[in-house]
Formats: C-alpha cells, sequence, structure tokens
C-alpha cells in the first residue's frame, strides 16, 4: 500500500464512480468494495478477481463493476492506449502475470482509493434485485 499513490488515485476513483453510478450507490457496495480488498490478502489476486468477476454469483447488485472500476482507474492512470487494454481485470492479471506482485500492489491501491472516494456519495436504502439480468 503507497499512501501517495492511493491520494493520486482518489480523483480518478471519484469520477470512475460517478460514470458507474448516475444517482446514488446500491448500499451493497459498500460491502463489497471492503470485502474485495480483504478477499485479495486472504485468498490471493487471481482467486478474488475470479469470484468477483463471476456472472452467476447470486448476489443482489452485479459485483463486476468493482472489477470493472478497477481496471479503468488503472487504466486512466496509466494512460493505456486503447489497443492495449484488456477486457476485464482478470485478463489483465494475467497477460501481466510476470509483473503479478506490482499488478497486485496496483489492484490494492485502486480498491483503497475507491472505498475511500466512495464515502463522499450517498448510498441507497433499498434493495434490488438483479434477477433476469443477462449482462
Amino acid at each position: 500500500m503507497n499512501k501517495r499513490k492511493i491520494e493520486e488515485l482518489i480523483p480518478f476513483a471519484l469520477d470512475e464512480i460517478s460514470n458507474q453510478f448516475t444517482e446514488e450507490i446500491p448500499k451493497e457496495y459498500k460491502g463489497y468494495i471492503a470485502n474485495f480488498g480483504a478477499s485479495i490478502i486472504q485468498s490471493g489476486l487471481l482467486s478474488t478477481v475470479a469470484f468477483f468477476q463471476n456472472n452467476n454469483s447470486g448476489s443482489n447488485q452485479d459485483r463486476r463493476k468493482i472489477t470493472e472500476m478497477i481496471l479503468n482507474i488503472i487504466y486512466k492512470n496509466e494512460n493505456y492506449e486503447k489497443s492495449q487494454k484488456e477486457n476485464n481485470l482478470l485478463d489483465y492479471i494475467i497477460s501481466n502475470i510476470g509483473r503479478k506482485k506490482i499488478i497486485k500492489e496496483q489492484v490494492i491501491n485502486v480498491t483503497i482509493a475507491v472505498k475511500l472516494a466512495m464515502g463522499t456519495f450517498k448510498f441507497s436504502e433499498k434493495v434490488d434485485t438483479q434477477e433476469g439480468d443477462n449482462q
């Protein structure tokens, strides 16, 4: 964890959260982002990302938004060209497996920035289910 880097990432996180959620953030995302960081430490980076990108999770909200936001922030911060971009965070990690330690720190820093940035937004109290959602 790099405190200076996290502070640099917070504006990117604020922008990405605003892009993902037009009004309020569903309250489930508080738990999702907290669990994401803890799971990286406990289960490992690849296992955590694979779990969060699972389309058939049965969760109330689409957890894939967490990995999508993280990857978008990485790309914005690193100024990647469109041709260099992977489709999802799992593909990004696998294609950079030789830099796994650096990528893990990068993902953790972005996760912390997202968690801190989410605290500035309003969370909804209602629970919406994603039944029939085939994204």
